[in-house]
């Protein structure tokens, strides 16, 4: 009897041994090496130093690209739920694995260390990395910052033309405690999904990326333009748009993200661009020919950060981008059909999503075309929200204000009710001009 206790305890200690190793490996990764630097920064949010690690990638790891090493900034203990429940080691250990830079930050579960109150300082991050790793080139356009629990997949093809590729990155919590809404970011970057050297140093562009402390999956989609031609060629940019959200929708199961909760987000070219998907819901006639067509191509709701909307209305306002888009679709009168396809607000309808739409007062003709915009959203009955920031020429928002009642429009629109967190604390006072309302 003892004899037999006895083989019973071995065998479940060598159980138990074989369970530690594997979940010290999981993914087939190493453990995690001591970090390369270990230091403190000024988090201007929290007016307070905090800790961070710099892990380097081992000997063995895929090399570095021609631009330098992509990077990963772990944000750690955020004062929000944890939703993605695998380890940080066994994550960090991954990435540097695949050959990324990772520098983690802990957070100290401060309740102001997350949206809108953190995004100027994430914003920073990329820059600190970039000092941290001196001696190598870091790869700004594949800076990727994710929240504790969340992994990266990247490169999913969405669409393929000719010798075009169209792909996109998903970031997202690994092995989630429940299923998370998606973002989906479409990139104003010709050359690369994530915009960094154009979106995020130019017009700090950080609002859907900053989005992921608050509890999203986000989906950086390539531009649906590999080169920019001053417009959005339809039905090409709606067919690429839809095959994009549809291939996000398909990973839903895979990757542990709610699938029926999808939102769509652009600035400059790019909210025109998501002004056409968000307004052509339903339209079969511009699903294309792209992959997941059992899927549905909506979007529940859209943030659209000053575009162009309405071609027509510069003719009207004697715009001298007017004469260019003559060249491009022809007269006015007589081919009146090509500039309304063009046109985002052509497609809007009573059974479009809730849109939010956000722009400067000095931002050149786009102020006047996202009022065009608000205008028939309200004709149409659609539920909306315009807010025109004073003094501000062609730039994405920066004000903690008005970034909130972004994540509090997203929150309503694409999580269930209870899960909305309130907005950050605000950094900068605003008084913007709304006009917000369902046909009000």
């Amino acid at each position: 009897m003892i004899e037999r206790m006895m083989q019973v305890v071995t065998k479940f200690l060598v159980v138990m041994a074989f369970a530690a190793i594997f979940s010290a490996t999981s993914g087939g990764c190493a453990a995690v090496p001591e970090p390369a630097r270990v230091g403190e920064w000024k988090v201007r949010a929290l007016e307070k130093n905090v800790g961070t690690e710099l892990f380097l990638p081992p000997a063995d790891a895929p090399g570095a690209g021609e631009e330098g090493r992509p990077a990963v900034v772990y944000l750690k203990n955020l004062p929000t739920e944890r939703i993605g429940r695998e380890s940080d080691e066994a994550i960090i250990a991954d990435f540097l694995a695949q050959g990324f830079v990772v520098l983690t930050v802990d957070l100290e579960k401060n309740p102001k260390a997350v949206a809108p109150t953190i995004n100027f300082d994430i914003w920073l991050m990329r820059r600190l990395i970039e000092r941290l790793f001196v001696g190598q080139e870091i790869d700004q356009d594949h800076v990727y910052i994710l929240p504790e629990g969340y992994r990266l997949a990247r490169d999913i093809v969405f669409y393929t033309k000719k010798d075009e590729t169209f792909a996109l990155d998903v970031m997202y919590p690994s092995r989630p405690s429940r299923p998370v809404p998606v973002l989906m970011h479409i990139s104003i970057d010709n050359a690369s999904r994530m915009s960094n050297a154009t979106a995020h140093w130019t017009y700090h562009d950080m609002a859907a990326e900053c989005a992921l402390t608050r509890g999203y999956a986000v989906a950086e989609v390539d531009n649906p333009l590999k080169v920019f031609m001053l417009f959005d060629p339809m039905p090409e940019t709606a067919y690429r748009l839809k095959a994009a959200v549809r291939t996000i929708r398909s990973k839903a199961p895979q990757l542990g993200f709610d699938g029926d909760r999808i939102g769509v987000m652009g600035f400059s070219r790019s909210s025109g661009e998501a002004g056409i998907l968000a307004m052509t819901g339903g339209m079969k006639e511009l699903e294309g020919d792209g992959p997941a067509k059992e899927f549905s191509s909506r979007v529940q709701c859209a943030v659209l950060h000053a575009g162009r909307m309405d071609h027509l209305a510069l003719v009207a306002q004697g715009h001298k981008l007017a004469k260019a888009y003559t060249d491009i679709f022809g007269d006015p009168v007589k081919n009146r059909a090509a500039w309304e396809a063009h046109s985002a607000i052509s497609y809007v309808t009573a059974d479009d999503p809730p849109t939010f739409l956000c722009t400067g007062d000095d931002d050149d003709f786009r102020t006047e075309q996202m009022r065009l915009m608000a205008g028939a959203l309200k004709k149409a009955g659609v539920e909306h929200k315009l807010v025109v920031i004073p003094k501000m020429r062609h730039w994405v928002v920066n004000d903690a204000k008005v970034l909130g009642e972004i994540y509090d429009f997203l929150d309503a629109h694409l999580k269930p009710a209870g899960q909305a967190r309130a907005a950050g604390t605000e950094r900068c006072p605003a008084k913007p001009e709304h006009s917000s309302g369902k046909g009000t």
